[in-house]
C-alpha cells in the first residue's frame, strides 16, 4: 500500500487506499470481495465503493469505545475453520506445499538448512491437508466494533487460502509474539482440541504450518525494510522457538504412534 487516508464529501465520509500499480489495486479489489464471500456471516466485511487505477474506495465506518471480546472472536474463528473443513475437506494439498517457496533460501542464510531438511522431512511425510478460505492477518488491531451488529474486519491484503485455523493460531501468537511474549504451546493446543474436538496431531500440524508462513513473511520484511531490522530479528527468534516446540511435539507424537 503506497499510503492510506480518508476524506468526506457532503453525503458520506470515505477510507482509501493507494496502490502504485493497477494489478494492486484489482487484487485488492478480489480479496476484499473474497473476504465479504467468506466471512460476512461471522464478521461486518468492508466492500469498496469505487475503484480505479491506483485508488481503492471503502465506507468509512465509525469506530465506538467498546472493543470486541478476543476471546468470542477466537471462538467463531474456530467455528469458521470447522464449517470450510467440512466444506472443503476434499480441496487438500501436501503438507509441504503449504509452505513459502522463498523459506528454504531465507532458512539458509539464517545458516539453519538443517532445520529446513528436518522440516521438509517432516511435513513430506504428513498428510494433505485441506485448503480453506483464510483473512490471513486477524489480529486486535484489524477488529473494532462500529453501528453493526457484528464486529468489523479490515485489513484483507493476506486473504486467500490456507491450513485449518490459520486464523486462531494467528489471534494466538502475533499480538504476544510483537509484545514480547509467548504463549504455552501446551495451553494453546489444549484449548484448540477441546473447542474443536480435532486430532492433536493434526492440530500441531496446522500449528506448524502456520508459524513457518509468518516466519518466511518476517524473515523476506528483514531484508526488504532494514530499518525494522531489530523489531523482526526478536520476533525472528521467537518464531524459531516455537516452530521448534511445534517439531518436537511432533516427533514425540510419531514415536509415541
Amino acid at each position: 500500500t503506497l499510503f492510506v487516508g480518508a476524506i468526506a464529501t457532503e453525503d458520506r465520509r470515505l477510507f482509501v487506499k493507494a496502490y502504485r500499480k493497477p494489478d494492486e489495486t484489482i487484487l485488492a479489489v478480489h480479496q476484499a470481495s473474497f473476504i465479504h464471500y467468506y466471512f460476512h456471516q461471522h464478521f461486518t466485511t468492508v466492500k469498496p465503493t469505487q475503484y480505479d487505477e491506483n485508488f481503492v474506495f471503502y465506507p468509512l465506518l465509525p469506530h465506538k469505545a467498546k472493543e470486541p471480546d478476543m476471546a468470542k472472536i477466537a471462538e467463531t474463528l474456530i467455528v469458521i475453520s470447522q464449517e470450510y473443513h467440512d466444506v472443503f475437506r476434499f480441496n487438500t494439498k501436501p503438507a509441504l506445499d503449504y509452505v513459502n517457496l522463498n523459506l528454504p533460501s531465507l532458512l539458509q542464510k539464517e545458516g539453519r538448512i538443517e532445520f529446513w531438511k528436518e522440516l521438509r522431512n517432516l511435513l513430506t511425510a504428513s498428510p494433505a491437508i485441506a485448503s480453506i478460505p483464510v483473512h490471513g492477518d486477524i489480529t486486535p488491531w484489524n477488529l473494532f466494533n462500529s453501528d453493526h451488529t457484528l464486529p468489523v474486519l479490515i485489513d484483507y491484503e493476506r486473504a486467500g487460502w490456507h491450513v485449518p485455523y490459520y486464523d486462531w493460531w494467528h489471534l494466538q501468537y502475533q499480538y504476544a509474539i510483537l509484545h514480547h511474549k509467548t504463549p504455552s504451546l501446551d495451553n494453546l493446543l489444549n484449548k484448540l482440541q477441546r473447542a474443536s474436538g480435532q486430532d492433536r496431531v493434526f492440530l500441531l500440524r496446522t500449528g506448524l504450518i502456520y508459524m513457518l508462513d509468518q516466519l518466511s513473511y518476517d524473515l523476506q520484511d528483514r531484508e526488504d525494510y532494514p530499518k525494522y531490522k531489530n523489531r523482526l530479528t526478536n520476533a525472528i527468534q521467537t518464531r524459531f522457538k516455537i516452530a521448534e516446540s511445534f517439531v518436537r511435539k511432533l516427533h514425540e507424537a510419531a514415536n509415541a504412534a
